[in-house]
């Protein structure tokens, strides 16, 4: 993260629509699939970490019919197939003010086949999306990644896409503008698209898509809108800069489909099982050990556990422990009637309610006397 400005500042810096601009007009070619040329309304923003912009231009090389967005008019009322907001323009207030006031009318918008972009924010302003409507949610946080992998590797928005090692996209940028920047954290009925984590695992996701009426929600942490500065001229590789447009271009059509009424569906991503902390062994005597567990959230809700501990000879000791949020929803097993020099392995479970657990286990040495 850039140390001369801090992102956390500088809303009420005085600076913050500085560096805002419009779309700049620009005929665009019909999609193949499109009766009329898309249109797509832009707000973005040159912000002072990237010094960049390029979300108008890179769409008007996809052949969309560019338009600023104006924030006078609902998102309804904007004339477009496609509302999209560049990185880092929730540090202009023009951002938040719009999102705020015309939440409903950016559902509405969606509803009736329209899609909404938006890419990477500063989530200090918009850690939560809240114009998505419900059940869909999305989350920001601090974390920033630049190896990005592709987790649905058949959806048109990522299937044209360079890869490189493991699904990996989006490599041979420039290092001073992280790949994915104030990163999403979590989702709700939403389906992933692109992950921070190799072999198609969802989490961190980067790339969120939801379906809310005819149209789509297309929520990201990617930065790689900023390919040019003010004057037009590249602040990327080339090879970066060509993996935009093909990202860019992929917008275009998937907005084409969309409109079309041919996107496919969008099945939600389950989300993974939040992990348990330990367990881990504690304090041990000749005769005793204590185990500590803190189980993940998906199973905090059963207060009642048991630990089996199974020793060399097939002897098994059972301990009993009850689940508190007074000790931060952990808990210790007391075991007894260990023998000394014995191996111990573990298994922990809940008492009752645990189809589908998997087994929390782990082993121990006893000590000698």
């Amino acid at each position: 993260m850039p140390t001369d400005l801090n992102r956390r500042k500088f809303l009420g810096s005085g600076l913050a629509t500085a560096g805002l601009t419009v779309a700049a007009a620009a005929v665009g070619t019909a999609s193949a699939e499109a009766a009329e040329p898309l249109r797509a309304a832009v707000l973005e923003f040159k912000d002072p970490w990237t010094n960049g912009v390029g979300l108008a231009q890179l769409l008007t090389k996809a052949g969309v019919t560019v338009v600023p967005l104006d924030p006078a008019k609902s998102a309804t009322e904007q004339g477009v197939d496609l509302i999209a907001f560049g990185t880092f323009t929730n540090n202009a207030p023009t951002y938040g003010e719009y999102i705020s006031s015309q939440a409903a009318s950016i559902r509405d918008f969606v509803a009736g086949g329209g899609v909404v972009l938006d890419l990477a924010q500063s989530d200090q302003f918009n850690a939560t999306v809240d114009y998505l409507a419900p059940p869909l949610a999305a989350k920001r946080a601090d974390p920033d990644h630049d190896a990005i992998f592709v987790v649905a590797p058949e959806h048109p928005l990522v299937k044209d896409l360079r890869t490189a090692n493991a699904g990996q996209v989006f490599t041979d940028r420039s290092a001073s503008i992280r790949v994915s920047w104030e990163s999403l954290v979590s989702w709700e009925s939403m389906r992933v698209l692109l992950s921070a984590t190799p072999g198609a695992f969802p989490e961190p996701p980067i790339l969120l898509e939801g379906a809310h009426g005819k149209g789509r929600f297309l929520v990201t942490s990617l930065t790689v809108d900023k390919c040019y500065d003010a004057a037009g001229a590249s602040i990327q590789p080339a090879v970066a800069v060509q993996d935009s447009e093909a990202f860019f271009a992929g917008v275009a059509a998937y907005v084409a489909s969309v409109k079309a009424g041919t996107a496919p569906a969008v099945v939600p991503t389950p989300k993974p099982k939040d992990r348990a902390t330990g367990p881990m062994v504690g304090h041990t005597t000749t005769k005793t050990t204590r185990i500590w567990l803190r189980p993940g959230k998906d199973d905090q809700k059963v207060t009642s556990w048991r630990c089996t501990v199974t020793g060399a000879h097939g002897a098994k000791i059972t301990a009993s422990a009850t689940l508190s949020d007074a000790n931060d929803h952990s808990m210790i097993f007391e075991v007894g009637g260990l023998r000394a020099a014995t191996r111990y392995t573990f298994s922990i479970v809940p008492t009752s309610g645990a189809d589908g657990f998997t087994p929390l286990t782990g082993s121990f040495q006893h000590r000698t006397v």
